[in-house]
């Protein structure tokens, strides 16, 4: 009776308490534009900071109090990302990208107060977590020494004694884990594009060594999770479906055990990074502006360009191709657009509200259109489908799932789809008649990891950019293979690449930064160099590369030259990136 007394009042009292940050103070701590991510010291005195300038990365310590800032880490080059504080705040941990892999990232430290980092552990997917008493951590690390599965990760903080705890080949597409205040588990998120369910927490129970899942949700893609101290609530930064699924990020909590989710964060801003102070009064996040336009060069790719007008900034543009000559088709999430690129003759001729457009081609001329639909309707996923010109008569072409990478022939009577986990194979499906695919002999790709494909313009050609695996060294090289689509089980040619060259993909379409020139002679793609994008192209008879736009500044995010070759239509993308603190109002007021 006593017992059952107890917790009456405890949970009457619980009850009565609001959840943390119901309302809360927002601080703005830089005015740069350029802080790119940032983590908040355990004591809530300090700030450790991602800056660019000028394409170059550095780490920056903050005192909050006296907005004192002095540099940890010079600029080496790379792209840094995950900063985070020890939880004794000596030292300040981050991950870095390997040299000509933009996506291989290095896990490092560094004395709080400077010095030189040393290497702690290779080839980290994940933000690192650390153990309460800072002596050992968790990561994640995807398709290595197996291609389509993951796993995590414990070792000593020093990188030492590795010991795979779980290993998986469920969709991983976002990962975060947090290790657990009392020490017992560590949370995982695990995001999808696609599927019945787009985002799931699981719990890895230490004692049993079980994964189990705690919140699973098809309108919600977990990307970053902290505890808050006394562990009864686990924050996350999340996308939700529509138009923002992949570019508002915003803040929100679970309450432990139970599983209630409570909104902490609902603006037009996308917030990155997430860490809490060890009190759990202050969130440290960035907060992000992001617009995107459309720019058309002549077909050499220098020369003076001009911005398509008519298409709002604010935002992202998800994907785009063009119709003719002198007209574009473009996603912006929710819709899908047409217009001419003087900005006229502007119609909505799709409208998905609760849904999520992404790639899109046009397939046989201005007759259709061919692109990815999430969530249409309600739908658990998403799909290929086809529209005439104008939008109507929409039909689907696969079956429910997660469509990834396809291209569509000139001619419009062809689809090859190709996936970017587990096999690399190709799959060809008829866009007359749609239904199943079938596979091409000879198209695997053993022990390599595909990034994206791009279709010659007569349709006898399949590119695939392709990273190979070497598991011994924890890093990949990165070749091109041309698959021959007439001649049936041929071996596919390899073109190799210069290894110090940064392939990037930005976005749902990563095989819209991977594209044929319009004379089939050689193959473009995305470069970043010091932080800026241009396009690359790489001949295809192996002769040597050169660049071919000559940007000084931003992202591009996609390109296409127009059908007669005359154009080129780019997506260019820019980020404005500050530190915001969030204080729970109620210990803010005291």
């Amino acid at each position: 009776m006593l017992g059952a007394a107890g917790y009456g009042v405890y949970s009457f009292l619980n009850r009565s308490q609001p959840a943390p940050f119901s309302n809360f103070v927002v601080t703005q701590i830089t005015n740069t534009g350029t802080t790119e991510q940032t983590a908040i010291s355990p004591d809530g005195k300090f700030l450790v900071s991602v800056q660019r300038d000028k394409g170059q990365e550095s780490l920056w310590l903050r005192n909050i109090a006296t907005a004192s800032d002095t540099q940890v880490v010079s600029s080496r080059g790379q792209r840094f990302t995950g900063p985070g504080f020890t939880p004794d705040g000596n030292y300040v941990y981050f991950r870095e990208t390997a040299p000509g892999m933009s996506g291989l990232y290095t896990l490092l430290r560094a004395p709080v107060l400077g010095g030189k980092p040393e290497a702690v552990a290779k080839d980290v997917d994940s933000d690192v977590s650390f153990s309460p008493d800072g002596k050992s951590m968790v990561f994640i690390r995807v398709n290595d020494p197996e291609i389509g599965k993951w796993r995590l990760i414990a070792a000593n903080a020093d990188g030492s004694n590795e010991k795979v705890l779980y290993v998986s080949a469920e969709q991983n597409s976002q990962k975060s884990v947090a290790w657990s205040p009392d020490g017992r588990r560590v949370a995982v998120s695990i995001g999808s594009a696609g599927g019945s369910v787009i985002g799931t927490i699981s719990m890895y129970e230490l004692a049993s060594s079980q994964m189990r899942k705690f919140a699973e949700f098809n309108d919600k893609a977990p990307n970053r999770l902290a505890w808050f101290p006394d562990g009864r609530w686990l924050l996350m930064i999340y996308g939700a479906r529509g138009e923002s699924f992949s570019t508002q990020n915003q803040i929100g909590m679970f309450s432990y055990p139970s599983g209630q989710f409570h909104a902490i964060t609902n603006d037009t801003n996308a917030h990155e990074t997430l860490t809490i102070s060890s009190d759990g009064r202050t969130v440290a996040t960035v907060q992000q502006q992001l617009s995107s336009e459309i720019q058309v060069l002549p077909s050499s790719g220098r020369g003076a360009g001009s911005v398509v007008p008519g298409l709002p900034a604010q935002g992202f543009i998800a994907a785009f191709d063009w119709l003719s000559n002198d007209e574009l088709v473009v996603s912006k999430g929710v819709r899908m657009l047409r217009l001419k690129i003087d900005g006229s003759n502007l119609a909505n001729i799709v409208n998905g509200p609760t849904g999520f457009i992404g790639n899109v081609n046009t397939c046989g001329g201005e007759r259709s259109i061919v692109f990815g639909w999430y969530f249409r309707g309600g739908e658990k996923g998403g799909r290929l489908w086809r529209t005439d010109a104008d939008g109507s008569a929409p039909v689907p072409l696969t079956p429910l799932g997660e469509p990834e990478l396809w291209q569509c022939s000139q001619d419009g009577k062809w689809l090859y789809e190709a996936s970017i986990s587990g096999s690399s194979e190709i799959r060809r499906l008829s866009l007359a008649h749609g239904g199943s695919s079938e596979v091409l002999p000879g198209s695997n790709a053993a022990d390599s990891l595909l990034m994206s494909t791009a279709l010659s313009p007569d349709g006898r050609v399949l590119a695939r950019l392709v990273a190979e695996e070497h598991p011994e060294a924890r890093n990949y090289t990165q070749k091109i293979l041309l698959q021959d689509l007439v001649e049936s089980g041929k071996s596919a040619r390899t073109i190799p690449l210069e290894s110090d060259r940064n392939f990037t993909f930005h976005g749902l379409s990563p095989d819209g930064s991977f594209r044929f020139t319009p004379d089939g002679k050689a193959l473009a793609f995305v470069v970043e160099e010091k932080g800026v994008d241009n396009i690359w192209l790489q001949p295809v008879d192996g002769s040597k590369g050169r660049q071919f736009t000559d940007f000084k500044s931003e992202e591009i995010t996609g390109f296409r030259w127009s059908p007669d070759g005359k154009q080129l239509a780019l997506v260019r993308h820019h980020s404005s990136s500050d530190v915001i603190l969030l204080r729970d109002a109620a210990v803010a007021s005291q």
